[in-house]
């Protein structure tokens, strides 16, 4: 696949044109055997829906290439996988063969001890100007449901405008909820 250029001019960038697809039926790869089965990760079949994988028994690695430019970019980013009911999904931020980030996420783990306290899974990224890194993403969901996964890297300002607007959205429509009878606009609020 063909890396990633996130650049600052893009607010979000689509992960599922660079991703390529690992399955571990073992369930024991760490992120050291996946890296060094490059060769082994395949595109996700022509046949599946966008960015969803479908249901899957094993545990699957993703391997997403990126390009950081040499200029156009702070390099705050998000990676954010917008589907809660995963299991697992562990990132692990490679630079060379050195592993520069770690982060645990899954829908057991409480809110306050996931590297972001969101519903979705994110967490964030320090990206160097004019260096390459490789993302390995395990995943994986116990129920056999479907996995539908990363869809986005978010610039950092954009993620935490929209965490907002969605609490700000769940607090609005609880509101109304309350009130069926009455009619509100949104700007009597703001």
């Amino acid at each position: 696949a063909e890396p990633l250029v996130p650049t600052d001019q893009r607010v979000r960038t689509e992960l599922w044109p660079h991703v390529t697809v690992l399955s571990d039926p073992s369930h024991r790869l760490t992120w050291q055997d996946a890296m060094a089965q490059r060769a082994q990760f395949v595109p996700p079949p022509a046949n599946s829906t966008y960015a969803n994988l479908g249901p899957h028994a094993d545990t699957l690695w993703l391997r997403i290439p990126v390009q950081m430019p040499p200029q156009g970019s702070d390099g705050r980013w998000w990676l954010v996988i917008d589907y809660p009911p995963l299991d697992v999904a562990e990132l692990h931020l490679i630079s060379g063969k050195q592993l520069i980030q770690h982060a645990l996420m899954g829908d057991h783990m409480l809110v306050g001890h996931r590297p972001a306290p969101t519903l979705t899974h994110s967490a964030a990224l320090h990206l160097e100007p004019g260096k390459s890194y490789e993302l390995f993403l395990r995943v994986r969901s116990a129920s056999q449901g479907a996995l539908i996964l990363p869809k986005l890297f978010r610039r950092q300002v954009a993620y935490k405008m929209e965490v907002l607007a969605k609490v700000f959205n769940g607090s609005y429509a609880e509101f109304l909820a309350d009130r069926p009878d009455e009619c509100y606009l949104t700007d009597e609020f703001l």
